[in-house]
């Protein structure tokens, strides 16, 4: 090496040196060693279930940007290089990646200004794990891509824009900043890259963020206690409460304990104590996945299809099924499959996809549904009506079988219960698994106070899409 090239190695060195010194990512500092275990994991899917100011979001954030920046290879995943025709091996150190969030508010106020400097950031904060060196592009329209110098990509996606959102080709990495609806979650799950295996980081605390109305955590049942049972043997779960954050003044930790009094809601948001984190009782509880789920059914050709319908405008929900009797005064209700249409669908798309799956049936279809769909719209006409004009044609005859009134809520609710088990133990109600949305809300459903189902009208709150399948469950097992 000449005196030049020893120059220009040492100015090289000296300049990559400060340059480490200085870059967030090389200079973070887990907040304990909790928070340092969950991000080195190196298991396929890692979970940060603990206490509200743990430092989920900031630990997720890591993640995302060095995985952004380093590819995939610190997390344990193994690259094969290329090989040149000179024999050098080429390594590629570029990812694609999801970072999911509750609302798109959340994702540009909070997530993406921990990764990139995308001018939201407030004014005094730490700088991003990103530097603007390495990005080639933001596209901060729908895309809501980054790119990186190195390949990598990182899509920003948001619950409140719907589960269709989450199409797309394999991703090698999965961030999840809050517990998503199940259905979400499982559709992120066959994002999975030809020959290689999707990783997944998710950061939540067992009760909804504030503001949102929630139900029942299904990280609980499906992630925590499989995990502690030794289950998910490719899943870490780690805890943490928030005293473990040694960046909370005194005086937070002290208003925030003054907040929250003695009892589940202090022992989860501060404590961050795995107990199941519901705001209120279970509308289903007699549903168990292991006894009310199987594949192993299909359609009888020769029996009516049930067809039941809530006429919600955003999801607009359905489900297909049948009830077979079993013995004397005994029925077995069959759900096959499920119309779920997001983005302010009419009746007349629900029917156009009925249609379209089942273009035949051998005997007669029979609607059943909520019964103020009989009342006129804003067209004109009632939904009923709307669904009938659609399936004008249809190869066999379409029957309504809906109530002048629909039951009270408690008597629906029941019904369903008691199908699902009745007093003496029979299982009336088998599902197919890919019925996701109706499973979701048999879990996941409670009731207020007054003992009626919890909505939420608010479509950030992942809550809001609960409800409609069961309720359409509900208006077909109560008329029956």
């Amino acid at each position: 090496m000449s005196r030049r090239d020893k120059e220009d190695y040492l100015l090289l060195l000296e300049e990559r040196n400060r340059r480490l010194a200085e870059d967030p990512l090389h200079t973070f500092v887990p907040n304990g060693a909790s928070q340092k275990a969950f991000i080195n994991s190196t298991k396929p899917e890692a979970w940060a279930i603990t206490a509200n100011r743990w430092g989920k979001t900031r630990a997720l954030a890591y993640i995302a940007s060095r995985a952004f920046r380093e590819g995939m290879e610190w997390m344990g995943v193994k690259t094969k290089p290329s090989i040149m025709s000179d024999g050098t091996l080429v390594y590629d150190h570029a990812a694609a990646i999801w970072v999911s969030s509750l609302d798109h508010d959340h994702s540009r106020d909070t997530f993406q200004p921990y990764i990139f400097d995308n001018l939201f950031r407030a004014p005094g904060s730490d700088e991003p794990f990103i530097p603007p060196r390495e990005i080639k592009r933001w596209y901060a329209d729908e895309r809501k891509t980054l790119v990186g110098k190195n390949g990598s990509l990182m899509t920003f996606k948001s619950v409140e824009a719907g589960r269709a959102k989450y199409s797309g080709s394999g991703k090698d990495l999965a961030v999840l900043d809050e517990e998503h609806p199940q259905d979400i979650f499982e559709e992120i799950l066959i994002r999975v890259p030809a020959g290689k295996r999707l990783y997944i980081r998710g950061g939540a605390t067992l009760l909804p963020p504030e503001g949102y109305v929630g139900g029942v955590t299904w990280l609980y049942t499906e992630i925590i206690q499989k995990f502690l049972a030794g289950n998910l043997p490719d899943v870490d779960v780690f805890g943490g409460s928030i005293y473990d954050n040694p960046h909370l003044e005194e005086s937070e930790l002290q208003r925030l304990e003054a907040r929250y009094p003695e009892g589940p809601l202090k022992r989860i948001r501060l404590g961050g104590e795995w107990i199941s984190g519901i705001s209120g009782a279970r509308a289903y509880p007699n549903f168990a996945e292991p006894i009310h789920v199987s594949s192993n059914i299909k359609i009888r050709d020769r029996w009516p299809l049930c067809w039941a319908m809530d006429f919600n405008v955003d999801p607009m929900a359905s489900i297909i099924g049948q009830y077979i009797p079993v013995e004397a005064g005994r029925y077995l209700f069959y759900v096959y499959d499920e119309i779920v249409i997001e983005g302010g669908a009419t009746p007349n798309d629900s029917a156009k996809e009925f249609r379209r799956r089942y273009p035949t049936h051998s005997a007669e279809i029979w609607i059943y549904g909520d019964a103020t769909g009989k009342r006129r719209g804003q067209t004109a006409k009632s939904n009923y009506t709307l669904v009938m004009e659609t399936m004008r044609g249809y190869p066999v005859e379409v029957r309504q079988k809906v109530p002048e009134e629909n039951p009270l809520v408690r008597d629906r609710v029941n019904a369903v219960n008691t199908a699902l088990s009745s007093s003496d133990g029979f299982v009336g109600v088998i599902l197919h698994p890919r019925v996701i949305d109706l499973k979701a809300d048999l879990n996941q459903v409670v009731l207020d106070k007054m003992g009626q189902i919890k909505k939420a009208s608010n479509n950030k709150d992942p809550y809001s899409r609960r409800t409609h399948t069961s309720d359409a469950f509900g208006y077909w097992i109560v008329y029956e």
